[in-house]
Order: structure tokens, then sequence, then C-alpha cells
């Protein structure tokens, strides 16, 4: 695909090559000789996109080729995204996490928060043990 966006691939007299030439000045006097010769802008029209003939076929073909093998399989077969153990390992840490956030909510609301924070013990341990989640 890099090399198709290169101009590897198409065809040279389809399209006006920026990479062809030395000078942005000399892209501007080919764009404008075009533009003002007829002939030269038709016959530029009428050229092939692609040097290779065959290339869309090709690629028609390895589309289809694609879409068939992933739609004659059994929804189970085609489904690659689903790593059990991931989301076993993603479950439980997720849960693990939201039990440790509920518990530091719960130990918020205690009395002895309330204490310490009014002692401001609480921004000695935020100074010591800085958190930013």
């Amino acid at each position: 695909m890099r090399q198709l966006l290169r101009g590897g691939g198409l065809n040279q007299k389809a399209f006006i090559n920026a990479h062809n030439f030395k000078t942005l000045n000399d892209l501007l006097e080919q764009v404008i000789a075009i533009d003002k010769d007829e002939n030269l802008f038709k016959q530029m029209l009428s050229q092939p996109v692609f040097a290779d003939p065959t290339f869309v076929p090709k690629k028609q073909a390895e589309m289809l080729a694609f879409l068939d093998n992933i739609f004659s399989q059994t929804p189970k077969q085609a489904n690659r995204r689903k790593n059990e153990y991931f989301f076993k390992n993603y479950d439980f840490d997720y849960k693990l996490m939201t039990s440790l956030l509920q518990t530091r909510e719960r130990f918020a609301k205690t009395l002895l928060i309330r204490i310490l924070k009014k002692l401001k013990i609480i921004k000695l341990i935020k100074k010591i043990f800085p958190f930013k989640p």
C-alpha cells in the first residue's frame, strides 16, 4: 500500500506526480501547461489509473475471499477479539477496584476521618504520601 501511495503501481501518465519535479515552479509549470492544452488534459484523463490492468480485479477477489472467510465461519469461530484470560482478569480487577473505591468512600465518611481532618493530620499524610488518581 505504501508503494501505491508513492506512485508505484499507478499509471504515471494518469496523474501529475510531484516527486518527479525538482522544484515547485517546475510542477506549477506542468500544471499550467496541462490546463492550457485541452488535448493533453483529455489524454491524461483517458489513461487508466493503475499500471497493472488486473489490479482492481485482484483486490476485489482478495476482499471477497477475506469476507467469505469471515462469514463462512460460525460466530463462535469468527470471534477473535474476546480473549478469555484477559476478560477474566479485567473483570477481577474491575471488581477489586470498585470494592476498594467503595471501602475508601465508606472510610471517608467515618468519625475517625472527620477527627483527623480537624486535627489537620490528613493534610500531613497527603504531603507525605501524595495520591493522584
